[in-house]
Parts: C-alpha cells; sequence; structure tokens
C-alpha cells in the first residue's frame, strides 16, 4: 500500500515485535482459525480437540509446554471472540 500511494497504515507502523518464542504459537492461532464452530450469528472457541491435533503434528509432546500452547492459545482466543461479538453488535439503524 506505500508503494502505491505512499502511506503506510497506521497498524503497521506500530505493529509490536513478535518474539521469537511466540512465533509458533501466533501462527498456531492464525493456522486454527477455521476450526471454530460457527452458527447462528455466532462464533465459537477454537476447540481443544484442535489444539490438541496441532500440537501432535507439530511435535509438541511435553505435557508443561502443552500446557502453555493451550493457555496462550485461549488467552488469544479470548481476546478475539470479545472483539468479534462487539464486532457482531447491531448497529441499533
Amino acid at each position: 500500500m506505500a508503494a502505491e500511494d505512499g502511506i503506510v497504515p497506521a497498524a503497521l507502523v506500530q505493529q509490536p515485535d513478535l518474539p521469537d518464542r511466540l512465533a509458533f504459537v501466533w501462527g498456531a492461532f492464525h493456522d486454527l482459525r477455521d476450526e471454530r464452530a460457527l452458527g447462528f450469528g455466532s462464533v465459537g472457541a477454537i476447540p481443544w480437540s484442535a489444539m490438541d491435533r496441532y500440537a501432535q503434528r507439530s511435535g509438541l509432546s511435553d505435557s508443561d509446554e502443552f500446557a502453555r500452547f493451550t493457555a496462550l492459545l485461549r488467552a488469544m482466543d479470548a481476546v478475539w471472540l470479545a472483539w468479534m461479538r462487539e464486532k457482531m453488535k447491531p448497529t441499533g439503524t
């Protein structure tokens, strides 16, 4: 976008640096987004079973690492779900 009009979006200018140790969880969060249950105008959380399959497929076998992985994913998911619920509220028009 900056190449086209010379303007860099504020979200990219203010983008935080992601520590390397969190890159795996960030990638998992995005990879698992399509695992959510959808229906009746609502969006569900990423299921534990999807997190478990992802961890197994990725070779994450240590129980403490898995607990940390799921805790981080659930925290990220909770923020995303709150944002999505706010976005889906009727505007009152």
